[in-house]
């Protein structure tokens, strides 16, 4: 059987609410007690309270607890 693949395409209204759960992920961590930051990615909002990001993103996080996550909307 042959297929023939057509150009996929998306309503801009769903583009646009996709868009709106993406977030940007911040390590911060302290210098002189004035928060810097250390580090950042991506992610993407599942539900109010829940971020999915990639491991690599907040791996530094999980080995030194001085180091805060912060979230900023898009």
């Amino acid at each position: 059987f042959a297929f023939l693949a057509l150009p996929a395409s998306a309503d801009p209204g769903d583009v646009e609410a996709a868009a709106r759960g993406v977030v940007r992920v911040v390590l911060i961590g302290s210098e002189n007690g004035q928060p810097v930051p250390v580090s950042h990615g991506t992610g993407f909002a599942v539900t109010p309270t829940r971020i999915v990001t990639n491991a690599h993103v907040v791996t530094e996080a999980a080995q030194d607890d001085t180091l805060r996550i912060g979230i900023v909307p898009a």
